[in-house]
Parts: structure tokens; sequence; C-alpha cells
């Protein structure tokens, strides 16, 4: 466990250049200098937020006893940026063992995909805010904006059964799974709010999030793009039948290079991964 903590501060110490101790005992780790004004941003809208119901400059997404997750602006190079914000709360012991990797995670993770090819939004810092003794009372995450993207779930709904306009959708994220693939990644949990697209029709215009529970493998497994894809299809299964669902994948497979399992097994797994929604820990299994 030691080791796996040791790797990810080092690829978090090796994208992020510049360090800022903020007020608060408040340590950033930065891409570089330029953006400590988005940090005393941050910290002006996340004060806000704890102190009142007014969040003042910030639109809050979301808000519980573990997790804040917020849009704030900020000046920086004389233009007025929007960034996105997540808060990893850590204000017990409980908290601090379970929750301290999920910020750690994610931002070592949005890093690795995004140097693997894989389209997810970019995160410009990562600070840890310490209490007294060192101990850690709180993660942040600054990321992208994605301004005019919508979730896959919003675009099935405004097509509003048009199953041309679904199958439409659907196509456009054979990008990102042939990615996945090639990264060897097990995103886990790859749902219809998971997924973030332009409306306008641009297949690189899309981006994959929440990856905290990612893992990356040093091969490319077929059987996880099978499991990946069924897992999503099932989301799907509500808006697009059943035959463009096994359409979409059998197209992915024609994007990839992959040996060892005949193609007709490897349609039968995604059927069954599609059929039945597993547990996280079995998810996270699945290498």
């Amino acid at each position: 466990m030691f080791n796996y903590y040791l790797t990810k501060q080092r690829i978090i110490k090796s994208s992020f250049v510049f360090i800022s101790r903020q007020p608060g005992r408040t340590l950033w780790y930065l891409k570089n200098e330029s953006l400590v004004p988005a940090a005393v941003s941050f910290a002006d809208a996340y004060n806000a937020i704890r102190s009142q119901d007014s969040a003042g400059n910030a639109d809050v997404y979301k808000k519980t006893d573990r997790r804040i997750v917020f849009q704030f602006a900020s000046d920086r190079n004389g233009k007025t940026i929007t960034f996105v914000a997540k808060v990893f709360l850590l204000n017990n012991l409980r908290h601090r063992l379970k929750s301290y990797r999920y910020g750690l995670d994610e931002t070592a993770n949005l890093l690795t995909a995004y140097q693997q090819g894989i389209p997810v939004p970019q995160i410009y810092g990562y600070g840890i805010r310490y209490g007294v003794f060192g101990i850690p009372k709180a993660n942040y995450l600054i990321i992208e904006y994605l301004s005019g993207l919508k979730t896959i779930r919003e675009l099935f709904e405004e097509a509003q059964g048009d199953m041309s306009e679904c199958r439409s959708i659907l196509m456009r994220t054979v990008p990102l799974f042939e990615s996945l693939y090639n990264a060897g990644c097990n995103h886990i949990d790859i749902n219809c709010d998971a997924i973030l697209m332009s409306p306008a029709g641009s297949s690189e215009a899309i981006r994959l999030l929440d990856l905290h529970y990612a893992a990356f493998h040093a091969q490319s497994n077929v059987e996880v793009l099978a499991f990946e894809a069924g897992y999503f299809a099932h989301c799907c299964s509500g808006w697009v039948d059943e035959g463009v669902l096994e359409e979409w994948f059998s197209v992915i497979l024609n994007r990839i290079r992959y040996s060892g399992c005949p193609r007709d097994s490897i349609m039968e797994k995604f059927r069954q991964y599609q059929k039945v929604v597993l547990s996280r820990k079995e998810r996270k299994r699945i290498t």
C-alpha cells in the first residue's frame, strides 16, 4: 500500500512543477505559477460555500458530508477563466483512511489518462489542507470546465426515442472505448453520466469523467473491454435497441487489435456483462 501511494505521488509531483503554500495550511501542486490566482479564487469560493448558503461566485453541483463539487471563476493572464473544483473532505479517521485516496487517485488517473490519449478533462492543480500535527483534512482538485458539453443521458433524453439519433450518439463513443483499450484502462463505472459530449456531433468533443476508481494495466485486455462496453450498454439499454448495442460493440472490435480469444466468445462476454451488473469490488477485479 505504501508503494501504491508513492507511485501516485510521483505522478502528481512530476506533472505539477509549481508548489504554492496558501493560507489555512494548504499546499498546492500546480501546473505552473500562472495558476496561483486560481488557487486563491478557489479558496474564496470554497470559504463562501462553507460559511453560508450563498456560494458567492461559485455554482455548486454537489454537496455531501464527504464531497463538494462546484464551479468558480478566476482571472488568469488578464482573462476570466471558469474552473471546476472537487473537494474530498477528510473529517474523521474513517474518511482519512478511505477517502484520502480518492482525490489522490483521481488526480493521478486524470494525468495518466491524458498522457495515454484518453479524452478526459485537464487537471490544473491538486491541493491538500492540513490540520494540526500535519493531519490531512481535505483534498482539492482544480479541473477544466467543459462548456457546452452534455451527458450521454441528457443527449439520449433530448433524442426523445429517435433511434437513428440515439444510434448516432452511441457511435460517437467508439473512439473513447478504443482509447481505453489501447491504454489498458479499466474505468469500472462508465455510465450515461460519466461521459460528456458536444451536441454538435464532433466525436472529438467528448470527455470521460470520474476516474477515481480507474486502474491502468501494463497490457490491453479484451476481457476488460467487453466488461466496460457491456456495463455501458446496460446503462444505455433504456434508450438504445439491443441490436444497435451489438452493432456498436462490433464496430469497436473492428477498430482494435487483439488475439487469443475468438470474436464470438468476446461478443458473448459482452452480452453477459450487459445483463448482469457487478458490484464495485467485482468490477475492480477484472484485469
